[in-house]
């Protein structure tokens, strides 16, 4: 049978649990502010990493790069890399990719095979453009629908004399092949993707060079050993 207490002792525990009441409140607040530094700490620390180590790196295993032609070849169609260029003053890469129409189809539209989280580092573009799978093609990037003409004179123009004939195939040709140019913030790493060029009925596939990533950082810019 358990021991009744006394009202004294009662008075006594009731008595300290009333002294000691308003110190609780205090004491979450202790705790609480506690928790707060060190979150902002914490917080401080992670920014201070981050500028250490900037975004526009990528400090890990570096990855074996697959590096694709500089020209692909698509039936008499081409697409080559003419521009490579990185600005580090203003920290951009501005690339340019001619392409030829040499058929005597007309080149509706091409795309870029180009990585979906890179779209958003494009800062300018020499043509008007859009991202994502083209219904006609199957393929997925950068779709540049501005047509190009063949450079072919037309049987009327070939009627006429030869100065007028010449001066039409100059200014046909003119449209024929031109180049592409994109700026994109930051610098890349290289690798191959896949470029596709849609004339008439007919779509042809090819491979090239192309920024695929941030570039990846060296052992002294990423803090490694």
């Amino acid at each position: 049978m358990k021991p009744r207490q006394s009202r004294w002792i009662k008075w006594q525990r009731g008595q300290a649990l009333m002294e000691y009441w308003p110190t609780i409140p205090a004491s979450i607040i202790i705790m609480l502010m506690a928790s707060g530094i060190a979150t902002w700490f914490n917080k401080s620390i992670l920014r201070t990493v981050d500028y250490l180590n900037p975004t526009d790196l990528r400090c890990e295993e570096p990855v074996e790069e697959e590096e694709g032609p500089d020209t692909a070849y698509l039936d008499c169609y081409t697409i080559e890399l003419v521009t490579n260029n990185y600005d580090e003053v203003n920290d951009q890469t501005t690339v340019g990719y001619k392409v030829t129409n040499g058929c005597d189809t007309d080149i509706s539209h091409w795309v870029l095979g180009f990585p979906a989280g890179l779209v958003d580092k494009i800062v300018a573009a020499s043509e008007k453009y859009e991202y994502g799978t083209d219904p006609k093609t199957g393929a997925t990037g950068l779709k540049f629908d501005t047509p190009y003409g063949t450079g072919k004179p037309s049987k009327q123009t070939q009627s006429l004399n030869g100065l007028m004939l010449a001066s039409r195939s100059l200014t046909a040709s003119a449209s024929d092949s031109r180049v592409v140019l994109l700026t994109l913030a930051g610098h890349y790493d290289w690798s191959i993707t896949e470029v596709t060029i849609k004339a008439g009925t007919e779509t042809y596939h090819s491979t090239i060079t192309a920024p695929v990533a941030i570039r990846q950082g060296t052992d002294d810019e990423c803090g490694l050993d």
